[in-house]
């Protein structure tokens, strides 16, 4: 079925009212002059990718079809990158999780945040909520056992290292990341840990995944690539 307009609900409200495994938010968080119009949340799922490279998501993307039929939520691990170019192997994740992993979706919803709609591309239209539960979800639990991958003083010196790179004309940018691990009290719900970092972290490009047992909440203000016609836009920090 087409796209059917329906009443104005916020994004988040509409997510937490879908109890299901797997589920995609794509939350524009913050309005910018260039971007923050559109968010996206698909539900009930269709076709499944889980691997390592790109052949079988290849195989199923099509020029020929609207664009609500030919769209895919996931994310791409950096480890792709050997499948396109010839660079060192990275070290192995403190995190197991296929490099890979795309959903296509039976139930597709559209906010346009400018103009105040939504609308809904599904195959079973009698899947969606009858009615949208505003969930007030309890804080998250404390996080405990903090530690990092680096000591601070670590850090600053592999800052200075990559100074010295610039300044020699070695780079011009570095994404140095400092990782942080601990443990949670007790279960949070994903949902809640994503609400929590949205209000205390907001951004125009903020993304909740939840496939299966995995769930990743995520909040950033760069647009990675955009690709319109024959241009390609990106907007890092």
């Amino acid at each position: 079925q087409a796209l059917k307009p329906l009443p104005w609900c916020e994004p988040l409200v509409v997510a937490a009212s879908i109890n299901d495994e797997d589920i995609t938010l794509l939350y524009s968080g913050v309005s910018t002059h260039y971007s923050g119009r559109y968010s996206y949340l698909a539900n009930g799922k269709k076709q499944h990718i889980s691997a390592n490279d790109f052949t079988e998501l290849e195989a199923k993307l099509s020029h020929n079809r609207p664009w609500y039929e030919n769209m895919w939520f996931g994310y791409l691990g950096y480890d792709l990158k050997n499948q396109l170019e010839s660079l060192p192997e990275d070290s192995p994740s403190a995190i197991a999780v296929p490099a890979l992993q795309m959903v296509q979706y039976n139930h597709l919803w559209r906010f346009d945040h400018k103009e105040k709609k939504v609308e809904r591309y599904s195959e079973k239209p009698e899947a969606f909520p009858s009615e949208i539960t505003h969930t007030n979800h309890h804080s998250i639990p404390q996080v405990v056992n903090i530690h990092s991958n680096m000591s601070g003083q670590s850090y600053e010196t592999h800052v200075d290292t990559v100074l010295g790179h610039i300044q020699a004309g070695n780079l011009y940018q570095a994404n140095l990341t400092r990782k942080f691990y601990g443990t949670f009290e007790s279960p949070p719900t994903p949902m809640a840990v994503f609400k929590s970092l949205h209000e205390s972290s907001p951004a125009p490009y903020s993304a909740y995944v939840k496939c299966g047992d995995i769930a990743i909440a995520s909040s950033s203000p760069e647009l990675f690539l955009q690709i319109e016609g024959n241009q390609v836009k990106s907007r890092p920090i």
